[in-house]
């Protein structure tokens, strides 16, 4: 794939070499409990892959390009590339058919736009499955584990049919790992099988 990527990048091979990142491994939370998730109801036990993120948050220059393409409200190519040469070297298996990612009350052009273009130079598909149900907070702003959970409680829904086959399931910023966690697990509720692969632009320090 390194090669067909360079040729796609003419630069890619330069860029990483001078500015690269090693990727930043994203583990989900295994267990839920119900008693925090009343209007979605989700399966006590999640069977998610370890993930990956392209950066750690405020820890490279990476951060200051994914934060301008978030004011933007477009990620620029070279963001792209990176996520594509860390899913190379990471080289999942058995490896992903399809991508979707999680949908934003502010950024859902951006990070849809950004997981088209993964998907399109992994050459695989992508399916916007996932739904906004209502606005919810900045999980960022929530102090506890209950609070979190309670602000996604009934925040997303699946809209249609998962793809056959594992998937890459893309989110902007893994913080405490609720968000996606509860995604794919709405996943899991409507009978999805296959591996999820969890992929974020950035992961904030403990």
């Amino acid at each position: 794939m390194w090669k067909v990527l360079r040729a796609h990048f003419p630069s890619l091979e330069a860029v990483s070499m001078n500015n690269y990142s090693s990727g930043v491994p994203l583990d989900l939370h295994k267990e839920i409990s119900r008693e925090l998730f009343s209007v979605s109801p989700l399966p006590r036990r999640l069977s998610a892959c370890r993930g990956y993120a392209l950066t750690l948050w405020d820890d490279d220059s990476w951060t200051e390009v994914i934060k301008k393409g978030r004011d933007a409200g477009q990620y620029p190519p070279s963001i792209v590339k990176e996520a594509v040469r860390i899913i190379d070297i990471w080289n999942p298996r058995p490896f992903p058919s399809w991508v979707t990612c999680v949908p934003s009350d502010t950024l859902s052009c951006a990070l849809t736009e950004f997981s088209k273009s993964v998907a399109d130079f992994l050459g695989i598909r992508f399916n916007e499955i996932i739904a906004k149900r209502r606005q919810n907070f900045p999980q960022k702003s929530m102090n506890s584990t209950a609070e979190r959970c309670s602000n996604l409680d009934g925040a997303f829904h699946i809209n249609g049919s998962p793809m056959e086959g594992p998937v890459f399931l893309i989110d902007d910023v893994f913080d405490s790992g609720w968000t996606i966690t509860v995604v794919a697990a709405l996943l899991r509720e409507v009978g999805f099988k296959s591996p999820i692969y969890p992929f974020a632009l950035g992961k904030t320090q403990e």
